[in-house]
């Protein structure tokens, strides 16, 4: 947000203060777009090809199958808390869902930006990033993998200062 002052006045003044569904739709959709990105690395990097018997690169790699959950978990936990429900549309949240044959997030730009300027606390009561900076999340220790391959965990402070 900003302010231009004008003029001086000895008169009273109304600010007036809005949601804007179009500004915030485009961070949504930046988020959904990384998102995917990754989603779609994840896994064409640890896919395997029955057609050809070829394995991805990270095929086997139980982390980076775990880590495309936890996007996902925190999308659907969003979505499925949301008082913004789509009418009529299972799963789906202000816009936001995900697509269970592509493991894909779907944004409709159009739906959240009107569902946010009709209700923005419904809509970000429940966004992806509250629900992923919720509290009884972030104390869940972290397990890292070493190079050894042995499992380490490491406290909830170390993790939210690298991630």
């Amino acid at each position: 947000m900003s302010i231009s002052l004008q003029s001086v006045t000895s008169s009273p003044v109304t600010v007036s203060v809005s949601a804007d569904g179009q500004a915030a739709s485009t961070l949504v959709q930046s988020f959904v777009t990384a998102a995917n990105t990754v989603l779609q690395s994840i896994s064409t990097d640890t896919a395997y090809n029955e057609t050809t018997n070829t394995a991805g690169t990270l095929n086997g790699d139980f982390q980076l199958q775990g880590l495309a959950q936890q996007i996902l978990a925190v999308v659907g936990q969003a979505i499925g808390t949301s008082t913004a429900a789509d009418a009529g549309t299972a799963g789906s949240a202000a816009g936001l869902s995900v697509d269970a044959k592509t493991g894909q997030i779907d944004f409709d730009t159009t739906t959240f930006a009107t569902d946010f300027e009709n209700s923005p606390s419904a809509v970000t009561q429940r966004s992806p990033s509250r629900a992923a900076s919720r509290p009884h999340l972030a104390r869940r220790p972290v397990t890292v993998m070493s190079a050894s391959s042995t499992p380490a965990t490491t406290p909830p402070q170390a993790a939210t200062a690298s991630s």
